[in-house]
C-alpha cells in the first residue's frame, strides 16, 4: 500500500514501477488505484497488489478492509514541500502504534528537483526516510520497491 498527501508522486512511483513509464499530467487519485506486479526476489515469486490510496487517506481514517491482507506500507512525501514531510511524520508515527506489525518504509520523492545538499543538510529527512527516488527518473524507484518486499519477507506477518 502507498500513502503521502496529494501530488507527491505516489502515482507516479507506482506507474514507474509497474510500467517504466512517467507522465507530466497530474491526476489526482480518487479512492484506490489498483496495480499489481509479479517479481523475483531472493529466488522466490512475489506477487505484488499495490494499492495507491488517495491523499484524504490517513492512519486515523484507514478504513480496516484496506489493511486487511497488507504486508507493507510505503509512505511518500515530496522533497519540495515541507508540508508533506510533516504529515508523513505524522503518518509514520500513527501507523508504528496502530500496525507495529506491519513494515513500513517512507520514501522522498521528486529527487531530479532539489539540490543533493538539501538532503544533507536536513538531518530530519535523514532520520526517518529509507531511501529517495525520482519518479520521473526512475531513480530509486525499483530499489525503493525492493526494500519494501525485502522488510516484509524477512518479517513474520502476524
Amino acid at each position: 500500500m502507498i500513502l503521502g498527501a496529494f501530488a507527491v508522486g505516489k502515482t507516479s512511483l507506482v506507474t514507474q514501477y509497474t510500467t517504466g513509464l512517467f507522465s507530466e499530467e497530474y491526476l489526482s487519485t480518487i479512492g484506490v488505484n489498483i496495480k499489481n506486479k509479479t517479481i523475483e526476489f531472493e529466488d522466490k515469486i512475489v506477487n505484488l497488489l499495490i494499492w495507491d490510496i488517495a491523499d484524504i487517506v490517513t492512519y486515523q481514517n484507514i478504513p480496516n478492509s484496506y489493511l486487511k491482507g497488507t504486508d507493507g506500507l510505503m509512505l511518500v512525501y515530496d522533497l519540495t514541500r515541507d508540508e508533506t514531510f510533516d504529515r508523513i511524520t505524522e503518518e509514520y508515527k500513527g501507523f508504528l502504534q496502530q500496525t507495529p506489525q506491519l513494515t513500513k518504509i517512507v520514501v522522498g520523492n521528486k529527487l531530479d528537483m532539489i539540490q543533493p545538499a538539501s538532503i544533507e543538510n536536513n538531518p530530519n529527512l535523514k532520520e526517518i526516510t529509507n531511501i529517495y527516488t525520482s519518479a520521473k527518473t526512475g531513480e530509486n524507484v525499483y530499489r525503493a520497491f525492493d526494500i519494501l518486499v525485502q522488510s516484509f519477507i524477512q518479517t513474520p506477518q502476524t
